[in-house]
């Protein structure tokens, strides 16, 4: 630069230190790049892997991403370890909503607690038991396996949560049970809530079986099938297992008991045993 012009002119190789400078600004900001990346990959390398990460790491996997989304995008891609991050996220998100879960179950709980025993129930009682039955009811189903204390006020009652009872050489195994597939009304919310509750009755069928049992009779709310009778999940989780009897309620009125599987079908017997059905009166199902 401190040749006149006329000399700048024999310069010859003048593109070479061109390049020369080109490149050191190149390298100096992919060195700044890198600086700036390291800074949050250090951040996300101090923080616990995901199964040994608590509830008090939130905020430092949050100052994590706030750094990382500060980056340009071309900083970003220098950034080596974002899925253990985003794992994190995912990891954080499942420990809040246990959290939530647990904290609504344990209200749940001590409402239970609070209760008087059976022997001492007045009418008095009733709002009491009322709000603690409606609070359970509002529970999602994660947070109702948390709710150890439901049988306070039915210390002769068993509740089927997945579970199964024992009587003699069979085991009572049971779920809510759902509508199936049908011309009437099925919509993909019906679709999920028909799978999950499969699942449910699954559930209770293999700890069953687990333990031993070959023997199985299940009691639900819904019929196993459609107004047509059509086989379902439910029927064919039935036979998968050999299950002897299935009680069922659910249909009322004359015009709806003709909706309701009875009888054996495959080796399986199914009893309607809706109230109106059986005249109010106790059906025997078996000694």
């Amino acid at each position: 630069e401190a040749l006149s012009e006329e000399v700048k002119a024999l310069v010859t190789n003048l593109s070479k230190i061109e390049a020369l400078e080109n490149k050191l600004i190149e390298l100096k900001k992919a060195e700044d790049n890198q600086d700036k990346a390291n800074v949050v990959i250090e951040l996300i390398n101090k923080l616990p892997a995901a199964n040994e990460l608590t509830l008090e790491d939130e905020d430092k996997v949050k100052e994590a991403r706030t750094a990382y989304e500060a980056l340009s995008e071309e900083v970003k891609a220098l950034v080596t370890n974002l899925g253990k991050l985003e794992a994190l996220e995912d990891k954080m998100k499942e420990l809040i909503e246990d959290k939530k879960l647990h904290d609504e179950a344990t209200m749940v709980v001590v409402a239970i607690d609070n209760l008087p025993n059976v022997e001492l129930i007045t009418l008095d009682a009733e709002s009491a038991i009322v709000n603690a039955r409606n609070a359970y009811n509002s529970l999602a189903p994660k947070a109702k396996a948390l709710v150890t204390n439901l049988n306070k006020l039915y210390d002769n009652m068993k509740f089927l949560q997945t579970n199964f009872y024992e009587y003699g050489e069979y085991a009572i195994c049971g779920g809510r049970g759902w509508i199936c597939p049908n011309d009437f009304k099925f919509d993909d919310n019906d679709e999920k809530i028909y799978k999950r509750e499969e699942n449910r009755i699954r559930l209770s069928l293999q700890a069953a079986k687990k333990k031993g049992y070959s023997k199985f009779i299940v009691i639900t709310h819904y019929p196993p099938t459609n107004d047509k009778l059509e086989e379902s999940l439910f029927t064919n989780l039935y036979e998968e297992y050999g299950v002897e009897k299935v009680i069922y309620g659910h249909l009322h009125g004359k015009e709806s008991f003709k909706m309701g599987l009875k009888g054996v079908r495959n080796g399986v017997e199914y009893i309607l045993a809706s109230c109106d059905y059986t005249d109010f009166n106790l059906i025997k199902i078996m000694d």
